[in-house]
């Protein structure tokens, strides 16, 4: 557990700010690993990526504090069937990250005044992970990108979409 977590902490520091898809997605199973190791036998996690995507060049740890907002808000501890899945796909000019867990969700309106927070860039909020993740893509990408939370309509939980640009 403290070897994942020197891994990711060394990351963090010495990776430039700008990594490929592969490296992000590789941070994430990290992380996953010592929530495994945490929380075992509570969860599963799927992580699926395009081929084609996975050298683009991004910037770092935009998708791990939304991963953690899984286990902290989302994960339900006394069931066995907790899924966090994490996928990428490429649009017209994005590349959207789509996480989605099966947890306790949010209610619509809570859904709603979070988008509404994360649109308002200028708001001081007392959510540091998701918003410090918005606020740093939209200062790379443009005011038309960043985090943006949904109902999870499949199942309950919550679907959070990080939309970022192609190519900067």
């Amino acid at each position: 557990m403290l070897y994942n977590m020197s891994i990711l902490f060394r990351r963090q520091l010495k990776d430039n700010d700008f990594i490929t898809i592969a490296d992000e997605l590789d941070y994430c199973k990290q992380y996953f690993e010592l929530f495994s190791m945490r929380y075992p036998n509570i969860f599963k996690y799927e992580i699926i990526c395009p081929e084609n995507l996975m050298n683009k060049k991004i910037i770092k740890f935009i998708l791990q504090p939304i991963i953690e907002n899984c286990f902290i808000h989302g994960i339900r501890t006394t069931k066995q069937d907790n899924i966090i899945k994490v996928y990428a796909e490429q649009n017209k000019n994005s590349i959207d990250f789509h996480i989605i867990d099966n947890g306790r969700g949010m209610s619509a309106d809570a859904i709603e005044n979070k988008n509404k927070e994360l649109e308002n860039t200028q708001s001081n909020t007392k959510s540091i992970g998701v918003s410090n993740v918005n606020k740093r893509i939209k200062a790379i990408y443009g005011e038309k990108y960043g985090v943006k939370l949904k109902e999870n309509k499949e199942q309950t939980g919550l679907e959070v979409i990080v939309k970022i640009k192609e190519e900067i």
